[in-house]
């Protein structure tokens, strides 16, 4: 059985084609052009997650973890990370899954990231390591 581990509840790939379950997630989260962020409207655009109970146990999980799945037809392996830097944002076009790392080097091209602060200096390693993943 292909899924995501939650502790110790295993979701289904299954349950992303599951009507009720689709019709639930669409029904509380508008879309909108492909190249704009849908926001949650209803939470004033914050960023949630969403309680649904499944195989008897409640389980939270965050809206654009559900639209990214909905988009890659399987649960992300990793996190649901945004190009668009808007974590309520469920746009699936500006999802992707990625590690930590992934998303942290995201940022850092971006220009969202800050390390100047930091108290020990990056190495040149690190710094080799960044810009060889842009290539």
């Amino acid at each position: 059985m292909h899924g995501v581990r939650y502790g110790t509840l295993a979701l289904p790939d299954s349950l992303l084609t599951d009507a009720a379950f689709v019709e639930r997630y669409r029904s509380q989260f508008p879309s909108g052009a492909p190249d704009k962020c849908w926001l949650d409207a209803a939470r004033g655009g914050r960023y949630r997650r969403l309680q649904w109970v499944f195989d008897g146990r409640v389980v939270h999980i965050t809206a654009s973890r559900i639209a990214l799945a909905l988009k890659i037809g399987h649960w992300p392996r990793h996190l649901a990370c945004h190009h668009c830097d808007q974590p309520a944002c469920v746009n699936p076009e500006h999802l992707y899954d990625g590690t930590y790392r992934d998303n942290m080097l995201d940022a850092i091209r971006r220009g969202q990231a800050d390390y100047s602060r930091q108290v020990r200096p990056v190495s040149k390693a690190a710094r080799a390591a960044i810009a060889n993943a842009d290539r």
